[in-house]
């Protein structure tokens, strides 16, 4: 591992040997064998998240915290180019304002979702969870706020003095559950 490099994410497959480090930069590092050796995977724009599929170590997607609001996914554990997944949007086209998360969720069939947490740029910068459905026909970004059971008009959440949306993560049992 490069000395006084900085990670901003990192994830690790379900048996331990694949780990992706994100640090912030236009470099993602890889290693096959739980962190022994490390290899570099050069990408668009910069990585600050990073996530595995936890049934699939091959299906891996990177995203950027700020503005850019892009995520981009491989299906085949970077050995080609990463595609873009797009900007991550509302339903009305406006993208997002700042990414705090990115997750993958378990094959449901033999699709995977990918899911982000963050805040819009209309709305007052409202907390959202967006998702998206990888190999779906059109494939499009979902919000989730809009969805019955969130927080409408700006509430705020027990306990909390802002609208927030730091994380997000796939239940092991999605999508029975």
């Amino acid at each position: 591992w490069p000395n006084g490099t900085a990670i901003t994410d990192i994830a690790v497959s379900a048996d331990g040997l694949t780990i992706w480090a994100a640090v912030g930069s236009s470099t993602l590092y890889k290693s096959l064998d739980g962190g022994l050796k490390w290899t570099t995977k050069t990408v668009t724009g910069d990585a600050d998240l990073v996530s595995i599929a936890p049934d699939d170590a091959n299906i891996v997607a990177y995203a950027k915290l700020d503005a850019t609001a892009a995520v981009y996914v491989t299906t085949n554990g970077g050995a080609t180019a990463f595609a873009t997944l797009g900007t991550v949007q509302e339903s009305d086209g406006t993208a997002a304002n700042t990414l705090t998360d990115l997750d993958i969720s378990p094959a449901s069939g033999t699709t995977h979702y990918v899911g982000v947490s963050g805040y819009e740029t209309s709305g007052g910068g409202a907390a959202n969870v967006w998702y998206f459905n990888v190999g779906a026909a059109a494939p499009a970004w979902k919000e989730t706020n809009d969805k019955a059971g969130w927080a409408t008009n700006h509430e705020t959440f027990v306990g909390s003095s802002e609208d927030i949306s730091h994380a997000i993560a796939w239940s092991p049992s999605f999508p029975s559950d």
